[in-house]
C-alpha cells in the first residue's frame, strides 16, 4: 500500500490474498467455484479450518487461535486509512469463526476453553484486537460489546500496577506479551476512529450449539455454559457465566484420571466406540464410554438442561488390576490471589454442615463424603447418596494460574479389583446458582 508503483506490487498483493485466504480456508470452500478477489479457492491443495469454522492448534480446537483472524483483519485498517476500499480476501470466513466465538465468550471478556486450556487462561486483554475490527470494518453488532468487555477487564488489570503494565508477572509468559499489547493496542485505538457508524445491538448467544467437526456441543443457559468434547480432548464442565468463572478448563474436567500401582503416570483415556449424542433446543444429552488405558472403562450419561447438567458415571475393571489413585468425577476450581476477578479463597459448604476456606496456595486437602457441595454460593455440586469426594488446594502456579482439584470419586490408595468388577458409581449435578 505505501508503494503501489513498485514493480513487485502485483507480486506482494497476490501473495497476501493467498496466504489470507488459505489460512481460513474450508474443506467445503475447496469444492466451488468461487472466487475471493480474483483467486479461486479450488485451486488451493488443502484446508486449514473445519467447515464448522472450528480450527485446531496444540492437538485441539483453541478459541485462542481463532482469534488469529486478527492477524490479517487489522488490515482493514491501513485500507480504510488510505480511503480504499476493504477488499473481500480480509474478512474471508471471518465472520463464521467470530459467531463461533461467541458461543465460547464469557463476560470478562475472556473464553470457555471447551477443550481445555494449556496456554494462561486469563489473557483477556489480548482479544481487543479481534472485536474492534470487527465491529469498525466488518459491521458486527455484537462486537462493540464485547470489545467493552475487554476494555473494561484491562482496566481492572492495569490498576493493580503502579507502572501501568497490564499482565502480572505470572499471568502471561509469552516472551513478547507486554510489547504485543501495546502494538495491537495501538492499532485498536486508531480502529476506534472508524467506529461511527458501527451497529451497536448485542444479542447474547443462548440455547445449544454443536460443532460438529471440532467435536464439541455447548449449551448457554442464563447462568452456565455447559460443554462436551469428544475430539482429541474428552472433558466436560458447567462453567459459571460470571466474571468469577470458578471453573478451570482441565483438559480432564469431569473425566479425571487413575494411576495403577507402581506407577506414576495416569492411564492414557481414549473414547469408546458407542459415543450418540442427541440435541434439542436448550438441552442435549450423550452416552459414551472412556478407557482408561486397557484396564478401566468409564461408561458416562451426560445431561446439559436449562438449569443443571446431570452426570452418572460407572467405572468398571476390564481386568484383574490394582490402582494406587482413582480421581474420577474431577474439575479444576481456580483460585488465585492476583486475578482480577477473585478473591484468593474458595469457600466450601456441605449438607453435613461443614465449612472450610481453601486459602489460594494453601496446600491442604480435606475430605468431603458429602450429598451436597456447594462452592462460594455458587456451584452446587447435589447427589442423592454420598459422594466420596475430596478438594485440596493447590500450592504451584501452572499455565500461570492457581488450580485447585475437586474430586466427586476419591479412592485413594492401593485397591485391588476384579476383571468385570464395578469399582464405582457416581451419580450428581451441577447446578450454578
Amino acid at each position: 500500500l505505501l508503494m503501489p508503483h513498485d514493480k513487485d506490487y502485483p507480486l506482494w498483493d497476490w501473495l497476501q490474498k493467498k496466504w489470507a485466504i488459505s489460512a481460513y480456508i474450508r474443506p467445503a470452500d475447496l469444492k466451488t467455484n468461487t472466487k475471493v478477489d480474483g483467486i479461486a479457492l479450488s485451486s488451493f491443495k488443502g484446508p486449514n479450518i473445519y467447515d464448522d469454522f472450528t480450527l485446531e492448534n496444540h492437538g485441539k480446537v483453541h478459541p485462542d487461535y481463532m482469534n488469529a483472524l486478527s492477524l490479517s483483519s487489522q488490515f482493514a485498517l491501513n485500507y480504510t486509512m488510505q480511503n480504499k476500499q476493504v477488499p473481500e480476501f480480509i474478512f474471508f470466513n471471518k465472520k463464521g469463526i467470530y459467531d463461533d466465538l461467541k458461543w465460547f465468550s464469557l463476560p470478562d471478556g475472556g473464553y470457555n476453553y471447551s477443550t481445555g486450556q494449556d496456554w494462561p487462561i486469563f489473557r483477556n486483554a489480548d482479544w481487543l484486537l479481534t472485536h474492534v475490527p470487527m465491529a469498525a470494518f466488518s459491521q458486527d453488532p455484537d462486537a462493540p460489546e464485547l470489545a467493552r468487555r475487554v476494555l473494561y477487564c484491562i482496566e481492572k488489570m492495569q490498576k493493580r500496577n503502579i507502572e501501568g503494565n497490564v499482565y502480572q508477572n505470572t499471568e502471561n509468559f509469552f516472551p513478547s506479551g507486554q510489547t504485543d499489547l501495546i502494538f495491537s493496542g495501538s492499532l485498536s485505538w486508531l480502529s476506534l476512529f472508524y467506529m461511527n457508524n458501527a451497529p451497536d445491538d448485542f444479542t447474547e448467544k443462548t440455547g445449544v450449539k454443536l460443532l460438529g467437526s471440532g467435536k464439541i456441543i455447548l449449551n448457554r443457559t442464563p447462568k452456565a455454559i455447559q460443554s462436551l468434547s469428544w475430539g482429541s480432548e474428552i472433558m466436560f464442565q458447567s462453567v459459571a457465566k460470571d466474571s468469577d468463572r470458578v471453573f478451570d478448563s482441565n483438559t480432564r474436567n469431569g473425566i479425571g484420571y487413575i494411576i495403577l500401582k507402581g506407577q506414576t503416570k495416569p492411564l492414557p483415556v481414549t473414547l469408546g466406540k458407542d459415543f450418540q449424542l442427541n440435541t434439542k433446543k436448550n438441552q442435549f444429552k450423550a452416552t459414551f464410554s472412556v478407557n482408561h488405558g486397557d484396564k478401566i472403562t468409564a461408561y458416562y450419561t451426560i445431561k446439559s438442561l436449562k438449569s443443571r447438567m446431570e452426570i452418572s458415571e460407572k467405572l468398571i475393571a476390564d481386568t484383574d488390576v490394582v490402582t494406587q489413585t482413582i480421581f474420577t468425577s474431577f474439575y479444576g476450581i481456580l483460585n488465585n490471589k492476583n486475578w482480577v476477578f477473585e478473591k484468593g479463597q474458595r469457600n466450601v459448604l456441605t449438607d453435613a454442615g461443614k465449612s472450610y476456606t481453601f486459602l489460594s496456595g494453601q496446600g491442604n486437602r480435606e475430605l468431603l463424603n458429602a450429598k451436597r457441595i456447594n462452592i462460594d454460593g455458587v456451584v452446587l455440586f447435589r447427589s442423592k447418596k454420598k459422594m466420596k469426594a475430596s478438594y485440596t488446594s493447590e500450592t504451584k502456579i501452572s499455565s500461570s494460574r492457581i488450580t485447585d482439584r475437586l474430586i466427586l470419586n476419591d479412592l485413594e490408595g492401593e485397591r485391588s479389583w476384579s476383571k468385570g468388577q464395578v469399582i464405582s458409581e457416581t451419580d450428581y449435578e451441577i447446578k450454578i446458582e
